[in-house]
């Protein structure tokens, strides 16, 4: 998780002046850290309790004007505008179909997209599956090659992956 949130800000630098989207965003970490960076962030997370959460990290940080916060279905959401950088970690651990997601981060990104995915394998993904099964919480993993599937069919003309973290330019 650690390395995937340093390679996740390096990439997003400079943010500073930078618009983020960050879908199924949570309790806000990555989001926050983008405002503290300077970029201006939109949240969205169907979870009001998340957004909650995430509301009351970016007040104690001081960058409660820099982020906004939807509470919506993100396949739903009506957005007519576009964002330099689309976010989406962790949330293909809960998406059977990463595709129509995907898609939608092409059509509303200039720049890129950035997302990790659960990958089957090793007893990491096992010990998640039993947790997740105990809490009744679906779980789904990926592959590169299921990803790069959804990300041609998404219409990204390239990527590159760096384990279960990916970068996809527009």
């Amino acid at each position: 998780m650690y390395r995937r949130f340093a390679l996740t800000m390096r990439e997003c630098d400079p943010a500073e002046g930078k618009t983020v989207l960050d879908v199924g965003c949570g309790s806000g970490r990555y989001a926050v850290a983008l405002a503290e960076r300077g970029a201006l962030v939109t949240g969205i997370d169907f979870a009001e309790s998340m957004l909650s959460l995430a509301q009351q990290l970016a007040a104690a940080h001081g960058v409660s004007a820099a982020c906004h916060w939807i509470q919506a279905d993100f396949l739903e959401w009506q957005c007519t505008g576009r964002f330099d950088i689309s976010l989406a970690i962790g949330l293909f651990d809960y998406i059977a179909d990463p595709l129509p997601y995907l898609a939608k981060m092409h059509q509303l990104s200039g720049q890129k997209v950035i997302f990790s995915f659960p990958k089957p394998g090793g007893w990491r993904s096992t010990q998640r599956r039993i947790r997740y099964r105990i809490r009744h919480c679906p779980l789904y993993f990926h592959t590169q090659a299921s990803m790069t599937r959804c990300l041609q069919a998404a219409g990204f003309q390239s990527w590159r992956f760096d384990g279960s973290w990916a970068v996809a330019y527009v």
